[in-house]
């Protein structure tokens, strides 16, 4: 039976009228663009905590190693952005109309930097921009295309790390491990929580290797000497 409104909580009454008022009312910090709604148990509720608004849990998407090194080094905002378009990427792992929206959503960078992030990684040469408006479509542009790259057969071929969506969304309501790193400012910490994934082998391993854990140690050590 669908209740009326005199039986919704009081906050649900009246939708409002900005974006961050939305986010201000909304347990969980997240919005629905039918309507105002709420995170329970990693999936997301209309305001009659009935109908499932969005439910998109687990999966995968994928980084390319080399282009990863290269666009770490621009500054913390621009490489949580690439993450963040990279996490709304399809099948191919190349188009994308995750951007600004995106990138102000799931972390905690404000629409004029974000902005200035997409515009630096357009720049740079690191994606292309294939629709614009007020719905764009991003390239990320593959390593052997990039700027100053050697496009041999041998170097051209992908070198996936392949991230949990969820390091970029979260889950069940969590802080998403992204946001978490960014709020640290610190760029190498970032680029270690990328490329861990990167050297991890679960079934060999059980996980990273110890002989991996071993060399970040010694160089962590090797940096502080210096």
């Amino acid at each position: 039976m669908r209740r009326s409104s005199f039986d919704r909580p009081a906050k649900w009454r009246q939708r409002p009228s900005s974006r961050r008022e939305r986010l201000a009312c909304v347990a969980g910090r997240r919005v629905d663009d039918a309507g105002i709604g709420y995170w329970r148990g990693g999936q997301f509720f209309d305001e009659l905590g009935a109908r499932i608004v969005t439910a998109a849990v687990g999966g995968f998407f994928a980084v390319d190693r080399r282009s990863w090194q290269k666009v770490y080094p621009l500054g913390m905002n621009e490489g949580v952005a690439y993450l963040v378009q990279a996490r709304g990427t399809g099948r191919d792992n190349r188009t994308t109309p995750w951007s600004v929206e995106s990138i102000e959503r799931y972390t905690g960078i404000s629409r004029h930097r974000a902005a200035a992030a997409v515009k630096n990684l357009l720049a740079g040469g690191f994606s292309r921009l294939l629709r614009g408006g007020t719905k764009p479509k991003y390239d990320l542009v593959p390593f052997s295309e990039l700027p100053d790259s050697e496009a041999r057969p041998t170097l051209s071929a992908p070198d996936p790390i392949w991230l949990p969506n969820e390091l970029v969304t979260g889950a069940a309501g969590e802080i998403p491990p992204l946001e978490l790193v960014r709020q640290t400012q610190d760029p190498m910490t970032l680029r270690l929580l990328v490329e861990m994934y990167h050297a991890q082998n679960l079934r060999e391993d059980g996980g990273v290797s110890r002989r991996f854990r071993r060399s970040t140690t010694a160089l962590r050590l090797e940096s502080k000497r210096s």
